[in-house]
């Protein structure tokens, strides 16, 4: 799976959610939650939620889990 195939869907992100797509397409290990995300670039966990549900309203990636457990993958790269 690339970026490609994503499509129309990633030209109105910020440059946060660039990058976060580009970590899951790429070389991240393990499961990304809020805080991972937010740790990673730096910001609040307000805004690293506010990153993540604009993806999952694209449907560029997809919730797994729940509560407190919850994590994000990449539309159709687990499939």
């Amino acid at each position: 799976m690339n970026k490609e195939v994503l499509g129309d869907r990633t030209q109105n992100l910020n440059p946060r959610q660039r990058l976060l797509l580009d970590k899951l397409l790429s070389d991240f290990e393990g499961a990304l939650s809020t805080a991972k995300w937010a740790k990673m670039c730096k910001c609040s966990s307000v805004t690293a939620l506010r990153d993540i549900r604009q993806l999952l309203s694209l449907g560029t990636i997809r919730m797994v889990g729940g509560g407190r457990s919850v994590r994000y993958e990449v539309v159709g790269l687990a499939d």
